[in-house]
């Protein structure tokens, strides 16, 4: 495997900023060599993983306004790998260009759907930009079979060179975190729902308040638990007090979610349009009952189409409610704990990460 650099705009919050730390520990896990480079390293939620900090030179965590470090570590790559879309594309094209590296864009959202809730002068902008950077690249990863494909339909040329590698959890990390936990919160000392993800349009938290106050109603003694952050904040505390639900209704800001996912009655995802959701994922290891939208992307291949758990039509706040109700009104399969958390093995470092050994290898 050629030794990797990862260019990311920063370590913030979101599933794709974790996501992409991940990968390079599971690279970094089975012997490989790895850089990071973030463009505002201020901007951090994430630590790096406990075997990145101890890598040595296998992991160069390069930091912006550095441009020396960030030289160097393009000279040593092999590989280059924008992380996000859009900035860190552009700068992985611009600078492989410049040194002569193959590079790897990683799209972690349905494009097609993300540009749909734009201006058209956006759209133009940012089509005719990804466009561009496909043509450049050597390979493009979409982080599910949904996201690949609207992308082949949209940029047809460049079909051969799109494929699909799911995002990785890190079992023993989440394990660790677990033992680690602090004291139970006030909020989950009693039966609650819990949702996760940025508090933006795309994940939906207001179709989930309002599905969650006719819900309030049909099942007592049962809160709504959003952790997240983000600039939908003040919106949907303004939503919540108006549906009269404030004293029902958390929202804590930013924490890992793993302990609260283990003690939740039921998880919700409901986005308006995802890439894979990782917060899926994290929650079947936790064996935990979810419903979750059918948005394009993600939620149906993490799911298997059902099978882990219930999908709802996309926008459908009467059936989310009707099927949140369900879940806390009745008792669990028998076996399906067990059958959701080898669901979750599925998307483990031992399946995913191979697969990004193999395409680091051949571009």
């Amino acid at each position: 495997m050629k030794n990797a650099l990862f260019l990311m705009q920063d370590i913030r919050g979101g599933g794709a900023e974790l996501v992409t730390l991940n990968v390079v520990s599971g690279i970094v896990a089975r012997g490989g060599d790895v850089r990071i480079h973030t463009f505002n390293p201020k901007r951090a939620d994430h630590a790096l993983p406990e075997n990145l900090a101890r890598a040595g030179r296998s992991v160069f965590a390069a930091r912006g306004g550095q441009p020396v470090s960030l030289w160097r570590a393009l000279r040593d790559a092999g590989v280059v790998i924008g992380s996000l879309e859009i900035k860190t594309h552009l700068a992985a094209v611009l600078l492989g260009a410049i040194f002569r590296k193959p590079v790897v864009l990683w799209l972690h959202k349905d494009l097609k759907v993300f540009l749909e809730n734009k201006g058209s002068a956006q759209r133009v902008i940012y089509k005719t930009l990804f466009g561009l950077n496909l043509r450049f690249a050597q390979q493009t990863i979409g982080v599910s079979e949904g996201v690949a494909q609207s992308l082949r339909t949209m940029f047809p040329r460049h079909a051969a060179r799109i494929a699909c590698i799911y995002n990785p959890i890190d079992i023993a990390r989440i394990d660790r975190q677990l033992d680690r936990a602090p004291a139970v919160a006030p909020w989950m000392q009693k039966p609650f729902v819990l949702s996760v993800g940025r508090l933006t349009s795309q994940k939906g938290f207001d179709l989930l308040i309002r599905a969650f106050a006719v819900v309030a109603e049909r099942v007592p003694g049962v809160d709504l638990v959003i952790l997240g952050q983000g600039e939908e904040r003040d919106a949907l505390e303004r939503l919540v007090a108006q549906l009269g639900i404030a004293q029902r209704v958390h929202l804590p800001g930013f924490i890992s979610p793993h302990q609260a996912m283990a003690r939740a009655s039921l998880v919700v995802a409901s986005s308006r349009f995802e890439g894979l959701s990782q917060v899926l994922i994290e929650a079947l290891y936790q064996g935990a009952r979810i419903v979750s939208t059918d948005c394009p992307s993600g939620p149906r291949e993490v799911l298997d189409g059902g099978r882990h758990g219930t999908l709802v039509a996309n926008g459908a706040i009467a059936d989310l409610a009707d099927s949140m109700v369900r879940e806390l009104t009745t008792a669990d399969a028998d076996g399906a704990k067990a059958t959701r958390r080898a669901r979750a093995k599925d998307f483990s470092f031992d399946c995913i990460v191979p697969e990004w050994e193999r395409l680091l290898g051949r571009v």
